[in-house]
């Protein structure tokens, strides 16, 4: 239905804007002709671009499916004397239900009375005759999704010329489409359908007319721009330009382009009361116009097929308009806390769907126990929709880095306001939840290759590692130098160099021992590995740390089944790759058992983690102990 729509509204608006042969302008004379000012006076202030902008009762005349955007019932009435005696009266009615549907009705008259009468040499006799025009509009607008809604007119037109009448029947289709909160187009076909009766003007068909266009909304949906092209049978297509900015909750000004002349308006509300003021030019002169708006009724509750989820906390009158569902994470793994903004990972989620009839600012204020400096996030929510929004609170790496050996017990806060036009808040949820922050060194298994966070070539405590390991090697005949990817030989005198100063200089060796919390597991940073030794997985991550630090692409294998790490490299000799590995719980053996060690291991089903290829998407902790 969507496609079909944006299908019509662009061949529509193609239609509207192409040249014709015929190039008669003047409408005067056209069955129907007098509808064209059409209802209320909002539209007028902005240059008649108004069937994508239609948004309250006179939406019966400029596009019908606009009234399925109305959550409360209104009331438009509008009276103005013309030139030469004539008036022109409207009034508009549109009743928001608690369904999709939304109805309203219309009237427009113009009435020129006191037409003296004349005869063909200009005499008049004293009489005069009525020219008295009258449409009555009965309308009806679906909300077919949050987004798209279609609407009809049916249409009751009489013209009565002294003593001479004419009617009409006739049918007018629409369509509204929210591509956002921002962007809308509309379509109306009016006089798709008609009937005619009266056979003294047998050949007066109403013509059909094309209206289509599109509006923008910018500076929080406080401006509108909006532009429209109309094309009726036998007449030129004709532009129109609006625009419309809520200056504060009680006054509007508008201006525009009608075809070729300059517009302007105001608006001003009072509660439920509005005034719409517009000034038009004219063949004839300057003319006004002003109209008034009554709003009544509270707002249309949600369809009650709607299974509304309503925590505890969130009030029932906002219930009925929104559905709020916040979820928190009863976890969250300090040691991976980084990698939340690139992951998209959320510590609170707030999810907010919006069962009016209008776009709603929508904000959600939140913040951890940890950091007293409340947070919030802001966003516009189309009527109709939902949207989930992922909320990471702000930790400094001070705070993480002081979570050490134990969980520490916290509370998140979230609060979802809607915020009103005049920057009032309307709670809708308010909740605390209590959550545990796993230390900045807890390993989750579930999600493996995280574990190469832990792998730090950026700790200073390797430093010195480094830096002896060099010595060593500039000490050798020949001398063998730290200096990452060469061949596979050198690679390998790289690597037991850096074993060797482990295992001598610093009694690195294996401690089978793992500190367990749940489903996670504590596991050293490479600096704390280096003091006291470590399981296969510390020693693995110490390792690989080392060789990324002198450019070496270091590797981790997991074992399945058997809780055990070891760590390796990969080298590349003529296009071949080679695998090499350290078995861990060799630690302090002599580098060619645990090497030959390494290399004997089942590796069948092991999960391998290169660290170059992950490190794109998971850096190095920034946790580190200073």
């Amino acid at each position: 239905m969507k496609k079909i729509f944006i299908s019509l509204f662009l061949a529509g608006f193609m239609f509207a804007n192409a040249p014709l042969l015929r190039a008669d302008d003047a409408d005067g004379g056209l069955p129907g002709y007098f509808m064209n000012l059409g209802i209320g006076t909002r539209a007028l202030g902005m240059g008649r671009a108004y069937v994508a902008v239609a948004d309250d009762s006179s939406a019966v005349y400029w596009n019908p499916a606009g009234l399925a955007l109305l959550e409360r019932s209104e009331f438009n009435f509008t009276y103005f004397n013309l030139f030469s005696g004539t008036s022109y009266t409207d009034f508009a009615f549109s009743k928001s239900t608690a369904r999709n549907f939304n109805y309203g009705m219309g009237m427009i008259r113009l009435f020129c009375g006191g037409i003296e009468v004349r005869d063909e040499y200009n005499v008049g006799d004293l009489a005069t005759i009525n020219d008295d025009n009258l449409a009555f509009f009965f309308s009806g607008a679906y909300r077919c999704s949050g987004e798209f809604s279609i609407g009809t007119n049916l249409k009751l037109i009489n013209k009565m010329f002294d003593s001479s009448a004419q009617n009409w029947l006739a049918v007018d289709l629409s369509g509204l489409y929210l591509f956002s909160d921002k962007l809308s187009l509309g379509l109306n076909l009016q006089n798709f359908i008609q009937y005619q009766s009266g056979a003294q003007y047998s050949d007066n068909t109403l013509p059909l007319n094309i209206k289509a266009g599109v509006a923008y909304k910018l500076i929080d949906n406080r401006l509108t721009l909006a532009l429209d092209a109309d094309k009726t049978t036998g007449r030129s297509p004709k532009l129109h330009a609006g625009v419309e900015f809520s200056v504060n909750k009680m006054f509007t000004v508008r201006g525009g382009i009608d075809q070729e002349n300059p517009v302007a308006g105001l608006g001003f509300n009072l509660k439920d009361f509005s005034i719409d003021f517009a000034i038009m030019n004219h063949p004839l002169g300057i003319n006004h116009r002003e109209s008034f708006i009554y709003m009544f009724g509270a707002p249309a509750p949600a369809d009650p097929t709607v299974n509304a989820i309503q925590p505890a906390s969130q009030p029932p009158q906002a219930a009925s308009k929104f559905e709020v569902e916040a979820n928190t994470m009863k976890e969250i793994p300090l040691a991976i806390y980084h990698l939340f903004p690139m992951d998209n990972l959320s510590v609170i989620s707030a999810r907010v769907k919006n069962n009016t009839r209008r776009s709603a600012k929508i904000r959600v204020v939140y913040n951890i126990s940890l950091n007293n400096t409340k947070e919030q996030k802001e966003f516009i929510l189309p009527a109709g929709m939902t949207h989930t929004v992922g909320l990471a609170p702000a930790l400094d790496q001070e705070t993480i880095r002081s979570i050490q050996a134990l969980p520490t017990l916290a509370s998140l806060f979230v609060e979802v306001d809607k915020v009103n036009d005049d920057g009032s808040v309307e709670q809708l949820l308010s909740e605390f939840r209590s959550t545990a922050l796993l230390p900045y060194d807890q390993y989750n298994p579930q999600v493996p290759e995280t574990i190469v966070a832990w792998v730090t070539p950026n700790d200073r405590a390797l430093e010195e590692v480094i830096t002896k390991t060099a010595a060593k090697g500039a000490a050798l005949n020949p001398p063998v130098q730290l200096s990452g990817d060469t061949t596979s030989l050198d690679i390998q005198a790289q690597a037991k160099l850096l074993y060797d100063t482990l295992k001598d200089d610093y009694r690195v060796i294996f401690i089978n021992q793992t500190a367990a919390y749940n489903d996670t597991q504590r596991v050293k940073l490479p600096s704390a590995t280096l003091k006291s030794g470590g399981n296969s997985l510390e020693l693995s991550v110490l390792f690989a740390s080392l060789l990324e630090s002198i450019n070496i692409d270091p590797v981790i294998v997991m074992l399945p089944g058997q809780n055990h790490a070891i760590a390796g490299w990969k080298t590349y000799d003529e296009g071949k790759e080679t695998l090499n590995l350290l078995e861990t719980t060799a630690f302090g053996e002599s580098f060619d058992s645990v090497l030959a060690k390494g290399k004997a291991l089942d590796q069948n089903g092991a999960a391998m983690f290169d660290v170059k290829q992950i490190r794109t998407r998971i850096p190095p902790s920034p946790y580190i102990p200073r």
